[in-house]
């Protein structure tokens, strides 16, 4: 790993940061905190009492963990076999493989749930609660687990693991004494962020728990009512004692990763290299992407466009019906796409200044600053919008442009750890002493930078625009806590039919849900074409 350069290089980046990072992430929080433990302005632990004592809630806690860790165990007994096969085997349609391993990081987790749901239907069987959960999380817990692990898989050398074979050890044996250290990082890396997307779920518990609720959940059920911000606050803090460690995993197994990155690629093997057992985990890895992947976005697809099984575009011209209001339900797409892009375009620049920022830490005080500035990964959505109604709340009711800003601005919040992972890697490449050459020569800080680091950042900060951007396309808690009526997203619209039982409903739904599918899956394509090849970053 190069070395870091001098720690006034961190503070330049970093203390513009947080002139941004203050009063629109930390200022809230702390207010939130306030909310738990002094409601009325003086230090009182009723609600963290009730919170801890109430029955329900420890069962709400009990179903929260036990769900995420059943859903990461299963992300990671389809996701390593996975991983392997797209880091080790060459065949044709490899690449398609893995972009369908991988597209639903960007997919809405609400639509994907729609799709789980609509194949549930088909087979006759309207059932929600545990398992449809499990088996929605396991598919974009499984696109994590091949994203993060397959590219630190691939960057092993093979010869090690080969030489163990040859001195007589077993498949396994050297799997688990060599192969599984190395891979140790990447590991734990995507095993934090599959428990806590599994942990902070809302789209696809919202669509398929039945009445199970996680803790993310609940706060969304009280938020709107005064009496009890005070329990919304306890569980939003609740949630952020679980998943700031998480962070702490996540961030210090990056910095080993960025590093790995660096070594060179090791080729597959030809699939006629392969050897029988290898062959058959290629074609259940095939079976696993088209369960988990293709069939719950076809189920969606087939359920827009068709009724009793014949081909329409009934449910689409229905968009172009004006509703109760007046307002046309096609300009949920038009405000889908406004959201996602205002709020990617200061999430991406706040995302890159913290990304350099990252990149330029040394240990010590700097490195603590800089892994609390991916704070934001680990927040749950709807403690977040939470957080923001109590900053805001003395200001209401707020015109429809203040309205606006502060969803983007909580949008922003949202996807700017996304940009911030996509820049830190190439700023990390940057070779200090390169910078430190061209000042000698007498270039100035500045023009050093914009000949050096930029050519390496800017790429990467197209690329984190553009996941922030897909990312923000499917945010729904914040969403549906910040947003009002006059800028209604998708999400919003799919959210409150939900309990519409009619068929009409439900077609003009999933036609929404089809359009903010082509969105993400163009989203993704954009990624895949600027994404770092295999640099093992999320």
């Amino acid at each position: 790993m190069n070395p870091p350069l001098p720690v006034k290089s961190f503070w330049r980046w970093g203390i513009a940061a947080l002139v941004l990072v203050i009063p629109l992430l930390a200022s809230p929080l702390v207010l939130l905190a306030l909310v738990a433990i002094a409601p009325e302005k003086i230090l009182d632990f009723a609600a963290v009492a009730q919170v801890i004592r109430d029955p329900a809630n420890l069962e709400l806690a009990r179903f929260t963990l036990v769900q995420a860790e059943a859903s990461t165990v299963l992300a990671l007994a389809v996701g390593l076999p996975a991983a392997h096969v797209v880091a080790h085997v060459r065949f044709p349609g490899r690449r398609i493989l893995r972009g369908l391993l991988t597209v639903p990081i960007v997919l809405p987790p609400l639509v994907v749930a729609l799709g789980f749901r609509e194949l549930l239907i088909v087979a006759g069987r309207e059932e929600t609660g545990s398992a449809p959960i499990l088996l929605a999380h396991t598919c974009f817990g499984v696109a994590i687990v091949v994203r993060v692990v397959a590219g630190a898989w691939a960057h092993l050398d093979p010869r090690h693991e080969e030489a163990a074979r040859m001195l007589g050890a077993s498949r396994l044996h050297a799997f688990a004494s060599i192969t599984l250290p190395a891979l140790l990082p990447a590991l734990l890396s995507a095993i934090a962020l599959v428990f806590a997307f599994a942990f902070t779920s809302f789209g696809v518990v919202l669509v398929l728990g039945g009445g199970k609720d996680t803790i993310e959940m609940a706060v969304y059920r009280i938020a709107l009512d005064p009496e009890s911000a005070p329990i919304a606050a306890t569980l939003g803090l609740l949630q952020l004692l679980i998943t700031i460690p998480l962070l702490a995993l996540y961030a210090g197994s990056q910095r080993y990763l960025t590093a790995r990155a660096r070594v060179t690629l090791t080729p597959g093997r030809s699939l006629r290299q392969t050897s029988w057992r290898e062959r058959i985990v290629v074609l259940l890895v095939l079976v696993a992407a088209g369960i988990l992947v293709i069939a719950p976005i076809a189920a969606v697809i087939r359920g827009a466009i068709t009724i009793n099984g014949t081909l329409t575009t009934a449910y689409f011209d229905a968009l172009m019906v004006p509703d109760a209001d007046g307002r046309l339900p096609i300009g949920a797409l038009r405000w889908s796409i406004l959201i996602a892009a205002g709020s990617a375009i200061p999430g991406t620049f706040v995302g890159a200044m913290l990304g350099i920022a990252v990149a330029r830490a040394r240990r010590g005080g700097t490195a603590v600053l800089a892994a609390l500035y991916l704070l934001p990964l680990a927040l749950p959505t709807v403690t977040i919008a939470f957080a923001y109604l109590i900053t805001w709340q003395n200001d209401a009711p707020y015109s429809v442009p203040q309205a606006y800003a502060i969803l983007l601005a909580a949008h922003a919040m949202i996807v700017a750890p996304f940009a911030l992972r996509a820049v830190v890697g190439p700023a990390r490449a940057a070779d200090p002493r390169e910078r430190e050459a061209a000042t000698v020569l007498g270039a100035s800080s500045g023009r050093a930078w914009r000949v050096i680091e930029w050519p390496l950042v800017r790429r990467a900060m197209v690329y984190g625009g553009a996941l922030a951007f897909a990312m923000s396309l499917g945010e729904t808690g914040a969403t549906l806590l910040l947003a009002r009526p006059e800028f209604s997203s998708i999400p919003i619209l799919i959210a409150r039919a939900l309990g519409d039982p009619s068929t009409e409903a439900l077609g003009a739904v999933l036609a929404l849900g089809t359009m903010l599918l082509a969105l993400a899956v163009v989203a993704f394509v954009i990624i895949e074409r600027l994404r770092p090849r295999d640099v093992g970053e999320f």
